[in-house]
């Protein structure tokens, strides 16, 4: 009897896995273009970064989360998904700030590994930032695709 009931829940499992309610993610290097221009994106940085010093400009490449789903034009289907991280190259040199957005990983660990970037170099225009205040862990920037 405790072999049919365990045969069973096996089964039960298996249909059970097989339903997919999920939404459906596609790659991304295939549907970015897809994105409609204007949409724009809300990211929160990964890190803290610096202030400039004695006239040095700070350059340096980080991450973004990105806080919610990107869908394509129809609103359907997901092309960038939350908590993908975008990278920019933060630039400041106490006078002027910007980020310049340069590739999207699925995630946070395919960031770390720069592992299966998607370029949206020229689909992205650059952020401005305020160049006497830094930009802190958690602090969210607007992205806006053109």
């Amino acid at each position: 009897m405790k072999k049919q009931v365990l045969i069973a829940c096996m089964f039960a499992g298996i249909i059970g896995c097989s339903s997919n309610s999920s939404p459906n993610y596609y790659k991304a290097s295939n549907n970015v273009l897809e994105i409609p221009s204007s949409t724009i994106i809300s990211a929160h940085s990964m890190n803290n970064f610096p202030m400039p010093e004695n006239n040095q400009a700070v350059v340096e490449l980080e991450g973004f989360k990105i806080r919610d789903d990107i869908y394509d034009a129809s609103g359907e289907r997901v092309i960038i998904p939350k908590n993908a991280v975008i990278s920019g190259l933060y630039n400041n040199n106490g006078q002027y700030c910007e980020i310049s957005w340069k590739s999207v990983y699925m995630n946070e660990k395919n960031f770390k590994a720069k592992k299966a970037p998607i370029s949206v170099l020229n689909l992205i225009e650059q952020s401005v930032c305020e160049p006497t205040v830094a930009i802190k862990k958690g602090n969210v920037i607007n992205i806006k695709f053109k």
